[in-house]
């Protein structure tokens, strides 16, 4: 995250402050954006909390031990009506996720889907129920990532991170 624009920066600080529930200083921000790349001064940290604060981001400050605490309400989804062609949307959505279960960001968005359909109300959680049941989605079958172990998944990673190239020997046997 070295080189960010001033909206990627904002949403990275009201994402910090939505996930404590205490809050944080401005001193504490500043070393939470350091430790991600971020290189700010302290005075635009506070110049991006008053520009969150003045928005619809419910932003507040609570002064404790002669320091200033900020923090954020979290930001979410709640209370959203879905109309029966976007529940439908949803459902829909669901099974053509479960071919990507076995990929990372496949099971993170089953994940996110799944969150999303605990905050609905209970007549939309019927409703889908009902969907499962009267609406088959074929699923696209995508074996190979099937095949790959989480050990070598998790090597690929290591090396990724540590910046390490890959050797790959490739057997067909057609």
């Amino acid at each position: 995250m070295h080189d960010v624009t001033q909206i990627e920066r904002q949403l990275y600080i009201l994402s910090l402050l939505s996930e404590s529930k205490i809050g944080y200083t401005i001193d504490e921000l500043k070393k939470k954006l350091d430790a991600v790349g971020i290189n700010v001064s302290k005075k635009t940290i506070g110049r991006d909390i008053d520009f969150l604060s003045t928005g619809n981001f419910f932003v507040t400050e609570e002064k404790k031990n002669k320091k200033t605490y900020f923090m954020a309400n979290k930001f979410g989804i709640e209370n959203i009506t879905f109309s029966p062609s976007e529940l439908i949307s949803l459902h829909f959505i669901k099974e053509l996720l479960k071919s990507y279960s076995a990929l990372d960001i496949g099971n993170t968005a089953i994940n996110l889907i799944d969150r999303i359909i605990a905050t609905l109300p209970k007549l939309d959680k019927a409703y889908l129920q009902n969907l499962t049941e009267l609406i088959k989605v074929n699923e696209i079958f995508i074996y190979s990532e099937k095949n790959i172990s989480q050990e070598i998944i998790d090597n690929i990673r290591k090396g990724i991170e540590l910046g390490k190239r890959l050797c790959i020997k490739y057997h067909s046997f057609n």
